[in-house]
């Protein structure tokens, strides 16, 4: 069952207005930025090996394809479009080598794969399919070099791997495997070029190192460890070209640079940094190959492009007006 309250039934209740009319694609619908369906509460983003954006939206039960250069949005999977089991609260996705996405449903507590082009929906790990750890909150998703998906699960606060073919599941890191401080609210995760696994923790304020093999943790940035602006509430992490981590925090201090060896911190776009629309609830990132960010925001119900060096930023595609945006 899907964990819902009466705020959430509103947004589902529009949702399915929207979604309801969207069948041929919402040829009407026009968004301030992009044509297409718009988002309600966008909260997972990736980019795909052609350059377009997926992002999956969690009130909507869909998975958007983004046009990165004229903004417009269409549907790549959800109750009708696509066959296979139901989305029922997408928090995560990644783009798999050979191309298909893979979602991380929160409330069914699944790994489900999509195909991108036909939308069809089937289920990699849950309490069916695979053996091993049970999820049972699961939130975020990375792929390693070997294709094995890694992932973060809130109860018990842990990070996932999945074989990919089997669905079967593995603790990496725990409060039982793996040494160094303990998590306490794991949002999201990326794979550095060693292999070593990053994690982004709000309550613990830092950033995360865990190694792959043993679950050893280490902080890699905190108040502690590193200089610059101390983190609020880091949600999402990702990794430029040079190595260097993007961190996702508050709407203060949106976009931050981590040295990933010293552990200090730059603000790399925020209302005092770089041209254009105030980020408002930042939730996810990914990055392109020319480096440029692009970031899912809750509130503004958009996806921006921030640049790496100027923090200028840029909506380059958002809701369709009139849509009730997610403020919690």
């Amino acid at each position: 069952m899907k964990r819902i309250n009466i705020t959430s039934l509103l947004f589902i209740f529009i949702a399915v207005c929207a979604i309801g009319s969207c069948k041929n694609g919402c040829k009407g619908d026009r968004g301030v930025v992009g044509s297409g369906p718009g988002f309600i509460d966008p909260l997972g983003i990736a980019v795909e090996a052609e350059g377009n954006i997926v992002v999956v939206d969690h009130v909507l039960d869909s998975v958007f394809r983004v046009d990165p250069v004229n903004g417009n949005r269409t549907i790549v999977s959800n109750s009708i479009t696509g066959i296979g089991p139901e989305f029922s609260a997408p928090f995560g996705i990644v783009v798999e080598k050979k191309g298909s996405l893979v979602v991380v449903d929160y409330s069914a507590d699944a790994v489900i794969r999509v195909d991108p082009v036909t939308g069809n929906r089937t289920i990699v790990s849950d309490a069916t399919n695979g053996s091993g750890h049970q999820f049972v909150s699961p939130n975020s998703i990375a792929v390693e070099a070997d294709g094995s998906l890694v992932i973060v699960d809130y109860r018990p606060i842990s990070v996932i791997r999945v074989n990919p073919v089997t669905g079967d599941r593995k603790v990496v890191t725990d409060a039982f495997t793996g040494s160094g401080p303990l998590f306490k609210e794991p949002s999201g995760i990326a794979v550095e070029p060693d292999g070593n696994l990053v994690v982004a923790d709000p309550l613990l304020q830092a950033i995360v190192r865990v190694d792959p093999v043993t679950g050893n943790r280490t902080i890699v940035s905190d108040a502690n460890i590193g200089s610059g602006p101390e983190f609020l509430a880091p949600k999402a992490v990702a990794l430029e070209p040079s190595g260097s981590l993007i961190v996702v925090d508050t709407n203060n201090l949106p976009i931050l640079r981590v040295d990933p060896v010293s552990g200090n911190r730059t603000v790399v776009s925020s209302a005092s940094i770089g041209r254009g629309p105030n980020f408002v609830a930042p939730k996810d990132i990914s990055i392109k190959a020319d480096g440029s960010l692009l970031v899912i925001d809750r509130t503004l119900q958009a996806v921006l492009r921030v640049d790496p060096v100027t923090g200028d930023r840029r909506i380059i595609s958002d809701a369709v007006p009139g849509n009730k945006p997610v403020t919690f």
